[in-house]
């Protein structure tokens, strides 16, 4: 499934608590390539299997995951979405050309996975699934001490797309993986904030 040349890349949140002082970490390859930034490549979110039984909730979640992506848009760099859609048929990751978001089994039961496929230093493809196992909390207000709170998460997931590596060692921000169920992190803070534009300009 690897072309020569292409690599991949997974990252996951873990559930701990923990965290010092530090700074941002990239992953070696991003969007910066691309000559039409903000950004052209949509992602495309597949509700198929998201908490709720009325296509109303589903199309709830997909909103929630749109503005959890919203939050890292500024000017030099903006998620697209297209139309909701399930291109990949539930297989996670899947190269083939779509930045898939769905929900469905992870590895380890974590509750967000990102699969980067990359070339060299470009990043070609980004998949991001959301574990349908767990209760996730899906409204903007803060989780109950039980549910994983879905707008965190996707935001996490959503830096990783962006061209961020998870930092542990800085407490609170979007980029910690060392997530709770209870956790909410609403907002970048800065050392999120200079990793994007350490990648893509001030």
């Amino acid at each position: 499934m690897r072309d020569v040349g292409v690599g991949t890349a997974v990252a996951v949140i873990v559930w701990a608590l923990g965290g010092q002082a530090g700074a941002f970490e990239r992953f070696s390859f991003d969007w910066r390539y691309k000559p039409d930034l903000p950004m052209s490549d949509a992602f495309e979110i597949c509700t198929d299997h998201a908490p709720g039984a009325s296509q109303d909730l589903k199309d709830k979640v997909g909103a929630l995951i749109q503005a959890a992506a919203a939050k890292w848009d500024y000017a030099r760099f903006k998620f697209v979405f297209v139309a909701p859609g399930c291109d990949s048929n539930g297989e996670f990751p899947s190269p083939n050309g779509v930045n898939q978001i769905d929900f469905g089994p992870t590895e380890e039961e974590a509750p967000g996975v990102t699969r980067a496929f990359f070339k060299g230093s470009q990043m070609i493809e980004c998949d991001i699934r959301f574990d349908a196992n767990l209760s996730w909390n899906t409204t903007e207000s803060p989780p109950p001490p039980d549910q994983w709170d879905l707008m965190t998460t996707a935001m996490h997931e959503f830096g990783h797309c962006l061209g961020l590596n998870d930092e542990n060692s800085v407490k609170g921000v979007v980029m910690n993986s060392l997530l709770g169920t209870g956790d909410r992190r609403a907002k970048l803070m800065p050392d999120d904030i200079a990793g994007r534009a350490e990648i893509y300009g001030k």
